[in-house]
């Protein structure tokens, strides 16, 4: 839609506000967001940003709706589920906002391509749950010359800063790199779905003040916002521009993004996945061993027949001895997903390499007529 034939009428109650103004809507309306990822954090962001009429909303994520899902990606319903995240998140946010372009690309975000990706727009949305993602954007995201506002949850917690915005610190300035020891994702930890919500709001709010422009709205550049719905506690840490910075200051190392996945490749590591196609028709399963790398808990739910369980973070923070696995057979690793088995795949083939397999896309891969021991 065209700037001059602004449809007042839908934007009235933020355009009264004289920190937006006809002018401030303009702006949005002129404005092309990237938002990686279409989960927990996307759905509410995109809905808040579609909604305020931003001009184009661009979601990247190569991720399908699972049930689990459900209980805080609001924008889907069981109707949903085994869909594509962006475009299902893409369609539903049109119909929120026909007069802003949406478009879901089911695709994953890649080293190679992702600056001249970002280049494309004003602004980028952390919306992923894993470390190799947010590197891979903030290294991005500096090369490219965009800021972008991060968010990450955990349990009862959520954290929202603006990076790489009028000079300020980037991710890197706060992490350096991803860390060594283990740390447990939402599948482990868990999450509240409604911190969610809480924090991707927190992130469309941002986003609207940087793209408006307006130096009277205070955004949370070189800041770091932690709340704890737990305690309704919040914390507003300052977060200092690194004059080492391997990748924002003038002494930057990292002239192109990687995925950290990449690395692993790198050592030569070479993984073997196996499809649950693959797994029911393997042609020697009397000497497989079926390792279930999920909580107690949910191994106690359900989980493949003669799996044994010892979670992840027990293998992967020393824990358990790598060395308890000196037999002959062949080890296949899996989870619900894919993504906490491929990580203790690859810390195993590193000692037993030949007889480690992985489980690609973990028991959500299979149909619905598995049945599962518990």
């Amino acid at each position: 839609m065209c700037p001059d034939t602004l449809n007042l009428s839908r934007y009235t109650r933020q355009t009264i506000l004289p920190q937006i103004g006809k002018e401030g809507q303009k702006r949005l309306l002129n404005s092309r967001v990237l938002c990686v990822g279409a989960g927990g954090l996307g759905c509410p962001a995109g809905q808040y940003l579609v909604a305020v009429g931003v001009g184009e909303l661009h979601l990247i994520d190569d991720d399908l709706v699972s049930e689990s899902n459900l209980q805080r990606q609001i924008l889907f319903s069981a109707d949903d589920i085994g869909k594509s995240k962006a475009e299902t998140a893409a369609k539903k946010l049109k119909s929120l906002n026909p007069e802003v372009k949406v478009k879901g690309m089911h695709a994953r975000l890649r080293a190679r391509e992702a600056v001249e990706l970002f280049k494309e727009y004003d602004l980028i949305i952390d919306g992923v749950d894993n470390f190799s993602s947010k590197f891979l954007i903030n290294d991005a995201a500096v090369l490219s010359g965009r800021p972008y506002v991060y968010g990450s949850i955990f349990k009862f917690e959520g954290q929202v800063s603006v990076f790489n915005y009028r000079g300020g610190p980037c991710y890197r300035c706060l992490y350096r790199e991803p860390p060594k020891s283990y740390v447990p994702n939402c599948a482990e930890a868990g999450v509240l779905g409604s911190v969610a919500g809480i924090c991707g709001t927190i992130q469309a709010t941002e986003a609207i003040k940087v793209l408006l422009g307006n130096e009277k709205l205070a955004v949370l550049e070189s800041k770091l916002l932690v709340f704890d719905a737990a305690n309704l506690s919040a914390r507003l840490l300052t977060v200092k521009r690194d004059p080492e910075c391997p990748v924002c200051s003038d002494r930057a190392t990292i002239k192109e993004p990687f995925e950290y996945a990449e690395k692993c490749n790198a050592e030569n590591i070479n993984l073997d996945e196996i499809t649950a196609d693959q797994l029911q028709a393997f042609p020697d399963a009397a000497n497989l061993m079926l390792l279930d790398v999920r909580e107690s808990w949910e191994f106690r739910r359900g989980h493949l027949k003669g799996a044994v369980n010892i979670p992840a973070r027990d293998l992967l923070s020393g824990k358990i001895p790598v060395d308890k696995f000196s037999g002959k057979e062949r080890i296949l690793i899996y989870c619900s997903t894919g993504e906490r088995s491929r990580r203790v795949a690859v810390e195993l083939t590193r000692r037993y390499p030949g007889r480690i397999s992985h489980l690609k896309g973990g028991l959500e891969s299979f149909d619905s007529t598995l049945v599962l021991e518990g």
